[in-house]
């Protein structure tokens, strides 16, 4: 079921929205909220003069060719120019917005304390799991490797260009080779590591 859901979601995030669905480049960008609502900004202002321009070019056409033009040349040609694609450079990136990120991982909390409440296994626990403080110890030391942790998964990812979603779901889905290699290096990596815990910790 877990395998289901997660294909669905990828196929109606990717259906609906037209985009691949990647939460680490989600979570970037949020992370970086300056530097993205100034590409956003830019982006708009880029199109915002290629459609000033293009109308600029239309008046200066009209009122440099008007009297020679019939009624239905002229509207042909207006027709002509609002139906202008705009220029790869100005085109609106495929990039989701700021606000749609955020609104993301918001539905991401909020279904699991849903999830959670709806089957009631809800509560704040500050404890680690025991297994987990079996593993990796308790205390200080179960933190640390838990910090240390989060860092190299999140280095790994920086260095992949994306994580399971965006490789795993989206980019295996579309045969995309470097996500190929990048689920198998990452499910690889994994395996081997369970295997060594198994082997040094029983």
């Amino acid at each position: 079921m877990g395998a289901v859901g997660l294909a669905g979601t990828g196929f109606l995030f990717c259906s609906s929205l037209r985009r691949p669905l990647g939460v680490s480049g989600y979570l970037r960008r949020l992370l970086n909220w300056k530097a993205e609502k100034a590409a956003e900004l830019q982006e708009e202002k880029l199109v915002a003069d290629q459609k000033a321009m293009r109308e600029a070019l239309l008046q200066a056409t009209i009122k440099d060719l008007g009297d020679r033009l019939s009624p239905e040349q002229l509207a042909k040609l207006t027709a002509a120019s609002a139906a202008d694609k705009p220029c790869n450079d100005c085109k609106p990136s495929l990039r989701l917005p700021l606000t749609a990120c955020l609104l993301f991982f918001l539905g991401v909390a909020v279904g699991g304390m849903w999830w959670a409440q709806w089957n009631g296994v809800w509560r704040v626990r500050w404890t680690l799991d025991p297994n987990y403080a079996r593993l990796m110890g308790s205390g200080l030391q179960g933190y640390l490797v838990l910090l240390g942790g989060g860092f190299l998964v999140g280095w790994g990812t920086s260095m992949a260009g994306g994580c399971t979603s965006g490789h795993g779901l989206s980019g295996c889905s579309r045969f995309q080779p470097g996500s190929l290699a990048a689920t198998v290096t990452f499910v690889g990596v994994g395996i081997v590591a369970s295997l060594l815990m198994d082997a040094l910790l029983g």
